[in-house]
């Protein structure tokens, strides 16, 4: 199942890297199609040991730093690079790529208007990028509203929390596994914890949730907790629960 994920989500990018990886490649990017390739192969764990040695030798190559980006199991280490890519190197070959799936990451994750600034600024920056077509979306007013109901009324059997309105979204990951490794973490903290699955331009993402709360001023308390005590950095979610 991994390896179907990362072929997967080599195949989104692939279409352009062959296309313009070489014809337009800079001089001071490294040509990293063949890696690509070798992921749409399945040879994922070959093309780690080598963009691991490249990245050593190539720290500040952007085309280095968007191959680690994508074997990046954490989405928000992941986004971090993207967004290093496309903002310090506007003119790479992968930038409208890495703007693409910053896109999509938060979109992921429901905040909507940080992905609306970017759809715009990707048709802006990139207007030829095939991109433009996979990200076009209508793009909701307001950000997610998480619905869960089987959630809802396992909460309400346990007589935990019966009328609560907010959850904190922890993270985003392209692997299941990592996913479950932070959902140890924060049920070993003491958190409520559960996770829902999002599909996105083509790549499923497991979106993870900590802790219900009545109100707003509780999850912001919540949130300043997981960021100092844990260094997680979360984003409060409304919930809007179906009708019986």
């Amino acid at each position: 199942m991994k390896n179907f994920i990362y072929i997967f989500l080599s195949l989104i990018f692939l279409q352009t890297s062959f296309l313009f990886g070489i014809i337009n490649s800079q001089p001071n990017e490294y040509n990293i199609v063949p890696l690509l390739k070798k992921i749409e192969d399945g040879k994922i764990s070959e093309v780690k040991v080598e963009a691991e040695i490249l990245l050593n030798k190539f720290p500040d190559d952007p085309s280095i730093i968007f191959l680690n980006a994508i074997l990046n199991e954490n989405g928000e280490d992941a986004l971090k690079n993207f967004q290093l890519i496309f903002n310090n190197f506007p003119k790479s070959n992968y930038a409208d790529a890495s703007m693409f799936r910053a896109y999509s990451y938060y979109y992921s994750l429901g905040a909507y208007k940080r992905a609306g600034e970017l759809l715009e600024r990707l048709k802006s920056d990139y207007p030829t990028s095939p991109y433009i077509r996979n990200a076009d979306r209508d793009i909701p007013d307001e950000e997610d509203k998480w619905t869960d109901v089987k959630q809802t009324e396992t909460t309400e059997k346990k007589g935990e929390i019966k009328n609560f309105n907010f959850t904190i979204q922890v993270g985003a990951f392209t692997n299941d596994k990592n996913a479950k490794v932070l959902i140890n973490k924060l049920e070993n903290e003491g958190y409520e914890t559960s996770s829902t699955q999002r599909n996105v331009g083509g790549t499923l993402f497991t979106v993870v949730h900590a802790g219900k709360f009545v109100t707003r001023q509780e999850a912001n308390i919540e949130l300043e907790n997981l960021k100092n005590n844990l260094l997680i950095i979360g984003h409060i979610v409304p919930i809007e629960k179906e009708d019986n």
